[in-house]
């Protein structure tokens, strides 16, 4: 993960050990470890739109990810509804909007992934084999593929709904859920589950492949939220 520092003060190693060493031990919440994290740092993920080469590093690149929008979505709870609300341009999204757009897909996707990340496999092999439907779906959500755009599907497209801030709190709660799904599978297989995609149910994707797809989606709406804050005042 790239670190991109938000002033010119450059950020100490030992000061981000140290939290990652008290999340691990269990010394410090999640929570209070991502909104620390992103005060630190602004969004950043790779511009490579790659696959890892084994479940663990997919695992571990993944949970980097949701790091971040966890972070990201402390960092948007002291703001007024009127700067969550702000539009850049007449046709483009709110920051709630974009936030908006993605607890709707949480509330299809999470108690599936959760259901069947309760139920998978020891993992046999660590190598980590996308599938074939998998690789379009989630290389069409990665960040840095953004320039592509990707039509919403009616019910999911936020545009001039009414928004309350209690938006944000919602998103939180659902990005440290699929944070908790990553963290479960750890030593168990990616592939096997299948999970069928919102729009079209008969295609179903492996666990892994939907993961990328949903954590990328992820990354990628809250970098066009941030977009609309840097066009604040």
């Amino acid at each position: 993960m790239v670190v991109r520092p938000n002033n010119s003060t450059a950020i100490q190693v030992d000061e981000f050990a140290e939290l990652a060493v008290g999340l691990f031990v269990g010394k410090l919440h999640y929570s209070s470890f991502a909104r620390r994290f992103y005060n630190m740092t602004s969004l950043s993920f790779s511009s490579h739109a790659a696959f890892a080469k084994t479940q663990n590093d997919a695992l571990g690149e993944l949970l980097d990810i949701q790091t971040q929008t966890v972070g990201f979505g402390e960092s948007l709870k002291t703001l007024s509804p009127d700067k969550l609300n702000f539009r850049p341009e007449a046709k483009r999204w709110s920051t709630l909007e974009c936030l908006e757009h993605l607890n709707r897909y949480a509330r299809h996707y999470l108690p599936l992934l959760e259901e069947r990340s309760s139920k998978a496999a020891s993992r046999k092999k660590e190598a980590y084999k996308v599938g074939l439907l998998g690789k379009p779906f989630a290389l069409a959500m990665h960040p840095s593929r953004r320039s592509k755009a990707v039509s919403s599907p009616k019910n999911m497209n936020p545009f001039g709904s009414k928004l309350a801030p209690s938006v944000v709190d919602e998103f939180i709660a659902y990005q440290e859920r699929y944070h908790d799904v990553l963290q479960s599978l750890a030593g168990h297989s990616l592939r096997g589950s299948r999970i069928p995609i919102s729009v079209v149910p008969i295609v179903r994707l492996h666990l892994g492949d939907m993961l990328h797809t949903l954590v990328w989606h992820n990354a990628r709406h809250c970098l066009q939220a941030e977009e609309a804050l840097s066009n604040l005042d």
